[in-house]
């Protein structure tokens, strides 16, 4: 805003008195020095009247101070929930504060009265100001206070790396350990399997793990090899009356051990080929059956039994291990 002028200018001195000299020079129209036709003529004026107590000496005055403008805003009427207090720092110049006397912005807030309500909005700001003015205290140490991110390496790198890892001594010892765990393991998995064939095969096998099944509670069984076995002969023929019939077999071991004899699967069928009954036989049903037959060796097989009301016409004959 623009100052407005003072009121009424100071009064000005008046002029000095002209010396004596120079008044009698141009009351007369003469020069002082005697010079007439050189200056021009100047026109006669009257000097003041001179007495020993009038005459005043020239001297500066300074000029009053202007008034102070009329602040028209004190008219207005006053917000509601904001009053503002000018403080005592802020009524000097500008140019008078030091540095060190200029306070953050969050001290015009302290100076405010307890009657002053801040909206809520303006209070975050408020906190978010004095929160980023506040010194935050320094890390110890920025290393420790990073979290370390490993790097990225080349993937020639990570495959050299993990070669390595392999050739360790001690890696080595562990995965040697556990391959030869395991291949103990699948070799007694093995041996359980065929344990008749090893203990058929060879007598001091058979002597080892008849030991062992002694102590797990097992036996050993004659190997069952079918494709060792071939049928020689067969034969059904009328026993008696009644329908009762004799059913004769012979088998072949053609292997050199002694093997497990199969079982015999007997189909009975009428006059039309339609099958009149099913017979599984075990050796132990025949009369002299043998639960193994010798090596290179042959075993007759013979049977009675009795169809009842319905007569037998044909018959089929199986092998097989159960």
């Amino acid at each position: 805003p623009s100052r407005p002028l003072a009121r009424d200018p100071a009064p000005m001195a008046p002029p000095p008195a002209v010396p004596s000299a120079m008044a009698r020079a141009t009351n007369t129209g003469t020069a002082p020095h005697g010079d007439a036709g050189q200056l021009p003529q100047a026109p006669a004026w009257s000097a003041p009247s001179e007495r020993p107590g009038d005459r005043r000496e020239p001297f500066w005055e300074e000029p009053s101070t202007p008034a102070m403008p009329v602040d028209t805003r004190e008219d207005l009427p006053e917000p509601k929930g904001m009053k503002f207090e000018p403080s005592e720092a802020a009524s000097g110049p500008i140019f008078a504060r030091s540095p060190a006397s200029l306070e953050p912005q969050s001290s015009a807030a302290a100076d405010l009265g307890p009657d002053v309500v801040l909206s809520p909005r303006l209070q975050s700001a408020q906190a978010q100001a004095q929160a980023l003015q506040e010194p935050s205290p320094a890390p110890a140490s920025t290393t420790a206070a990073m979290p370390a991110t490993p790097s990225r390496k080349p993937g020639f790198l990570r495959r050299a790396e993990g070669e390595a890892r392999w050739q360790r001594p001690g890696v080595r010892l562990a995965l040697g350990l556990g391959s030869l765990l395991l291949l103990l393991t699948a070799a007694a998995q093995l041996t359980w399997h065929y344990r008749d064939a090893l203990s058929t095969q060879s007598p001091l096998a058979r002597q080892w793990l008849g030991g062992v099944c002694e102590k797990l509670g097992c036996e050993l069984q004659p190997w069952r090899r079918l494709d060792a076995f071939s049928v020689e002969s067969t034969g059904l023929s009328e026993a008696a009356s009644g329908n009762h019939y004799k059913f004769s077999l012979s088998l072949r071991n053609k292997s050199p051990w002694e093997l497990a004899t199969p079982w015999v699967e007997l189909s009975l069928n009428d006059g039309n080929g339609k099958v009149l009954m099913k017979k599984a036989l075990k050796p132990e049903d025949f009369a002299n059956g043998r639960a193994s037959t010798s090596a290179n060796s042959e075993q007759a097989l013979q049977l009675v039994f009795s169809t009842g009301r319905q007569r037998v016409n044909g018959y089929t004959v199986e092998i097989f291990y159960p």
